[in-house]
Parts: structure tokens; C-alpha cells; sequence
């Protein structure tokens, strides 16, 4: 059983440096200024902030992953509370994002890559 336990903490660790690894190349995508071209459907362009805030989300989940699966307890927070403080903070600002694009009233909605038409035509 010793084996199956550290197999599951050693693929948790993989997990950890895996995700960590993800932030900071998201991260890395964005220096100088730099927006990835992300288009979400009914919400337009993925603002640079949130953007950041993702490869931050993704940083912050795998350390607390490689965390816990290392055992050091005096570093850790409760893994569901940092999952889910990732979640909320990428979903609030993908939030912001989608309000902040939305068009206003009486202004034309004339973006080619949105497949939703929200010109009331």
C-alpha cells in the first residue's frame, strides 16, 4: 500500500510542476505588453488582465498541488480553497471582461468574430 500512496503523491507532484509550468509560460506569452488573441463566444476578446489572471491561477492551483503532495504542511492551504479562490478569480474576471464587451446601447455590434448576431437586424 506504501507504494500506491507515494505513486499517487509522485503523479500529484507531476501534476503540481505541470500546472505551475503552464503559468509561468502563459505568463511568459504575455511579457511586454503582449494579449493572446483569445475570442470567447457571447463574450468577445479575454481581456491582457485576465489573461494574467489565469497564468497566476495556474501558477498559485500547482504550487498548492506539489504542495500537499510533497507533505509540507507548514506551506499549504486547503487544496479545495485554492482551487476554488483560482476558479472564482478567473470566472470574475472573464465576468468583467464579457460586461466590458458587451455592446452599448445604440452602438453597432460589428464583430466579424463573434457568430451571435446582437445587432437587433
Amino acid at each position: 500500500m506504501i507504494l500506491g500512496s507515494s505513486f499517487v503523491s509522485g503523479g500529484q507532484m507531476v501534476l503540481g510542476v505541470l500546472l505551475a509550468a503552464a503559468g509561468i509560460f502563459v505568463l511568459w506569452l504575455l511579457r511586454g505588453g503582449r494579449q493572446l488573441p483569445i475570442h470567447l463566444s457571447g463574450i468577445g476578446s479575454i481581456s491582457a488582465v485576465t489573461q494574467t489572471v489565469l497564468g497566476l491561477a495556474l501558477l498559485g492551483v500547482g504550487y498548492h498541488v506539489f504542495v500537499h503532495a510533497a507533505g509540507l504542511t507548514q506551506f499549504r492551504a486547503p487544496l479545495p480553497i485554492a482551487i476554488g479562490v483560482a476558479a472564482l478569480a478567473i470566472v470574475g474576471s472573464v465576468a468583467v471582461d464579457a460586461v466590458e464587451n458587451r455592446p452599448r446601447p445604440g452602438e453597432r455590434d460589428d464583430d466579424p468574430q463573434d457568430p451571435i448576431d446582437r445587432s437587433g437586424r
